[in-house]
Order: C-alpha cells, then sequence, then structure tokens
C-alpha cells in the first residue's frame, strides 16, 4: 500500500477478552505490511489485558495504538470515534476477522473520488472451522440508487452487514452516536446492528467492488451464535419503538419525506420485531412460508448469475473459484485454519 496510507486510514481493533485471536490477527498483519494505522481498542479483564498488551509488543513493527476502555462495545467505540480518530478514513475488523489490503485500498480509492457513497467493501467470505474449513461467500451488492428510501428498502429485503466496509470517519462517527443514544445491545442487539447498517445506507450510497474484502471465521464464540436478536423480548415493543423512532427521524431527515411516511416504511421493513420476532418465527415453520423463501432463494441465485458485481445469496467457494487465487486471501485461509483457535504465544506462532 501506499506510503502515506496512515495519514488517511485508521484500522480499528475492538477485542474482548480473547488475546489469542488477537495476536492470530497481528501476526497477519505483519505479514501483510500494508502501513496503516492500527488502532486497537480493549475492554479486557485485567489480566488478559496484560495478554493483549504482551502480544503487541511482539509485533514492533506495526503502527499501533492501543486504548483499554471499561464499556461495552457501543459505547467504546463511540468514545474512540470521538476522541482518538483523525485520518479521514477508518476501517473495523473484529479479533478473529482477517481484512485484505489490496481490497481495502481500493475501497478507499474509490470513496475517495466518489463523494456521494459512505462506505465501500468487497466480498465477504467465512470460513467454517467446524465443517471441513468450507468457505461460504456472503450476501453483497451495491446500492448505488439516488434514493435513500430505496437503498432502506433494498437493505432491509435483502440484508447484509457493512460495518466492516472502509467508512467516511465523519459517517461512522455519528452512526455509532445515534447506536449509543437509542439503543441498547444488552437487551437487544438487532438494533443497533440494523441502525449501524441503515444509518450509513442513508446518509450516502453504497460500493460493492469485485474481489474478496475480508475472511471471516464461524465459530461458536461468535457473538451471533451466543447473543440473541432480542434478549428483553417482554419489552420488545418499547425497545422497538424507540428504534422506530430515531430511524425514520433519520430516513426523512436524509430524504426530505415527512416523519409519518418514513415511519410507515420503517414500520414495512422492520414491523415484525414489534413481538421480538416471534410471529415471523412461528411463520418460517409453515410451508407457504417455505415455498416462498426457496422461490427468493432461486432467483437470488439466477441474478447472481446475471450481474458480476452482486452475490445476493451466500454460495459455497472452491478452490479453484477465482475469487480464491488472492495471494492475501491464501495466507489468511492458512493461518486460521492452522489456528482456528487463535494463536496462545510467539513461540506457538513461529512453530
Amino acid at each position: 500500500m501506499t506510503a502515506d496510507l496512515h495519514e488517511r486510514l485508521t484500522l480499528i481493533i475492538p477485542t474482548h477478552d480473547r488475546p489469542a485471536f488477537l495476536r492470530r490477527l497481528l501476526c497477519f498483519l505483519e505479514q501483510m505490511r500494508d502501513g496503516s494505522q492500527i488502532q486497537i481498542l480493549d475492554s479486557s479483564s485485567p489480566e488478559l489485558r496484560r495478554r493483549n498488551e504482551a502480544a503487541i509488543a511482539d509485533y514492533p513493527s506495526l503502527r499501533i495504538h492501543y486504548r483499554h476502555l471499561d464499556a461495552g462495545m457501543i459505547s467504546k467505540c463511540r468514545t474512540l470515534m470521538e476522541e482518538d480518530i483523525a485520518t479521514p478514513y477508518c476501517v473495523y475488523c473484529a479479533d478473529d476477522d482477517f481484512l485484505m489490503p489490496d481490497s481495502v485500498l481500493g475501497s478507499l480509492e474509490f470513496l475517495e473520488r466518489s463523494p456521494d457513497y459512505s462506505c465501500a467493501q468487497g466480498t465477504m467470505v467465512s470460513l467454517c472451522t467446524g465443517k471441513n474449513n468450507k468457505c461460504y461467500a456472503l450476501p453483497c451488492y451495491s446500492l448505488d440508487s439516488d434514493s435513500p428510501f430505496r437503498r432502506f428498502r433494498t437493505l432491509a429485503g435483502n440484508w447484509y452487514s457493512t460495518f466492516y466496509s472502509v467508512y467516511r470517519t465523519p459517517v461512522l462517527t455519528r452512526a455509532w452516536q445515534v447506536a449509543d443514544d437509542h439503543s441498547d445491545d444488552r437487551r437487544a442487539r438487532i438494533f443497533p446492528e440494523i441502525l449501524l447498517s441503515q444509518l450509513s445506507v442513508t446518509q450516502g450510497k453504497v460500493k460493492f467492488l469485485p474481489g474478496i474484502y475480508n475472511l471471516r471465521e464461524e465459530h461458536e464464540l461468535n457473538e451471533s451464535a451466543v447473543t440473541p436478536d432480542i434478549s428483553d423480548t417482554e419489552h420488545a415493543e418499547e425497545l422497538y419503538q424507540q428504534f422506530r423512532e430515531v430511524m425514520s427521524r433519520e430516513l426523512a431527515d436524509a430524504s426530505g419525506a415527512t416523519l409519518d411516511h418514513a415511519g410507515s416504511v420503517v414500520d414495512s421493513c422492520y414491523g415484525y420485531l414489534r413481538d421480538g420476532g416471534i410471529e415471523r418465527a412461528q411463520k418460517k415453520r409453515t410451508v407457504p412460508y417455505r415455498l416462498k423463501r426457496e422461490a427468493r432463494r432461486y432467483y437470488r441465485r439466477l441474478m447472481s448469475a446475471l450481474r458480476s458485481d452482486r452475490i445476493l445469496q451466500r454460495r459455497q467457494l472452491r478452490s479453484t473459484d477465482s475469487l480464491c487465487r488472492n495471494s492475501a486471501f491464501l495466507q489468511a485461509r492458512e493461518l486460521m485454519v492452522r489456528f482456528p483457535n487463535g494463536i496462545e504465544n510467539e513461540t506457538s506462532a513461529a512453530a
């Protein structure tokens, strides 16, 4: 990457009580030598914090800034964005994921010449260490419409997270502020998740670029595997109304529409969450719903085949797939397969 990348982009790594995964990621970053600023945001317990600091000390060639904040995910990310991120662009990477440097740079350069886009990324790939290391390309596509409503509806109808995209720093800073002020991930993680992605969509267009962008590991510690979408189901209606109010206001401000119209659009996309998604979960078990779901899947497969810049349906990647020929991806995959639970210490990494 270019020598001045550290002045343009900050790579942010949030971590909590997972020093082995953090060390594995630092090992990968040292191999890549991309030159970007690296900001590690830690909320680990004292003993595991010391292990994180020891891991960082083992990689002196990396441009690492370290900060420990004893706070939840949303609050600590908001604080970091407001106080520590000075570059015009930033990108998040989970401590158990890998980002491909060339794709990150391509996304950054696209944003620099495309002021109407809020974020950009490429193909996200998931590796299932518990299923013979199978790899899957995850749904992703561009949202190029000039209409915030159309972008909002499209994303709601075929969901993917923009969280790990390369962002304009002010856009993502504001998204964290809104999510922190108007949601509680301890009671319902789904609402801040929706807010973070949909705010990027309402504030600008989203670009999907060709090529593998990141490799993520599916394991039993993934948040989606251990944390329910809505844990406080007793107050699901209250939580939904809080989300509806802020999302409607943001959508109305972005589009110039009335607040009532924006609210009706939010309801049409996410109203099923009023009861915590219980009624929809019951419908998913019915034959008509399953038939409609399969029809949608076949349609998405067809559209993915017809449009080279869209991956609308999760699909398995073979080793012969053109996406898998990227050298950084091959290094990332080897490291993830070799150390599926992370790297405990420098000795094990060198073995």
